[in-house]
């Protein structure tokens, strides 16, 4: 637009906004505005942008990040698989506003039926219009859950983070996972048995991910790869070899956690911080 400033002015009226650019990856590319100075400070990073466009929304708080693990079939159909609350910006796992830290599968077994009912309709609407467009196998969908409402904030096309432990939960229980339905959508197969997503949400187990970056200004390495910690019930992996280094805003490991870890908006929990303390004591090095 000619001048995107005015519009945006208007927009804050109402409140804080989320800009996004059209391509974004775990939290980068997202940023949180709450005035037009700061707009006219990010400006410069909009425009030099490759798609030359970029995205605006209110920004809702608090609120509760969900994720969902999908596949499409060639005629519509779809095969859900786990459900999660996202841990997004918490500040001792990144320095994004909305950088991806992982999923709690416990903790969204707190959302009422009724709105899991309306996040599952969403994801088939949602596949019903990828199939449309000729897109078949492995999509996600993230949801943000507003007091009494349900908003579609994203549409991953992909395998996500999430994908792996969800697609454990699926083998554990004799289902198949959701990479064997992306195979089998592209093999031109039918969609296993259905399952509702509320049945899911019950079934699967009260696991957590946590995913640490490097908050530092400096580089980072890991001296120790203590694997599983039976002192904190954690198990660590995505661990870097000593030589490599952590950059800033890099990854330091993955845990997994055999309990729900954050609350109802994305954030850890304050009884998880010894477990993050125990392990960058141990493995991580300045």
């Amino acid at each position: 637009m000619d001048n995107p400033r005015a519009l945006i002015g208007e927009y804050l009226n109402s409140g804080s906004l989320v800009v996004r650019l059209n391509r974004s990856t775990g939290g980068n590319g997202l940023f949180l505005i709450n005035d037009l100075n700061e707009f006219d400070s990010l400006w410069n990073k909009l425009v030099m942008h490759e798609e030359g466009y970029f995205s605006v929304a209110p920004y809702y708080y608090p609120s509760t990040p969900i994720n969902l693990n999908c596949t499409v079939f060639h005629d519509g159909n779809v095969a859900l698989h786990g459900a999660s609350v996202q841990i997004i910006g918490d500040p001792l796992l990144t320095n994004l506003k909305f950088g991806f830290c992982g999923n709690d599968y416990g903790k969204i077994k707190d959302i009422e039926p009724n709105m899991l009912d309306r996040i599952e309709q969403m994801a088939r609407k949602t596949g019903l219009w990828l199939a449309s467009v000729g897109y078949r196998g492995s999509f996600g969908i993230d949801a943000l859950l507003v007091g009494s409402e349900v908003y579609l904030t994203e549409i991953n096309p992909r395998f996500q983070g999430s994908s792996s432990l969800a697609a454990q939960f699926d083998r554990d229980a004799g289902r198949p996972d959701v990479f064997q339905t992306h195979m089998g959508s592209f093999f031109g197969l039918k969609v296993p048995k259905q399952y509702s997503l509320r049945e899911i949400v019950v079934a699967q187990p009260n696991i957590s991910q946590i995913i640490s970056h490097n908050i530092s200004n400096g580089i980072e390495h890991v001296e120790n790869d203590i694997g599983f910690c039976d002192s904190v019930n954690c198990k660590l992996s995505t661990l870097p070899d000593k030589n490599i280094d952590i950059q800033p805003n890099g990854v330091r490991f993955k845990m997994t956690i055999n309990e729900s870890v954050a609350d109802e908006n994305g954030r850890l929990l304050e009884r998880v911080i010894p477990y993050l303390t125990f392990v960058m004591k141990n493995i991580i090095v300045s």
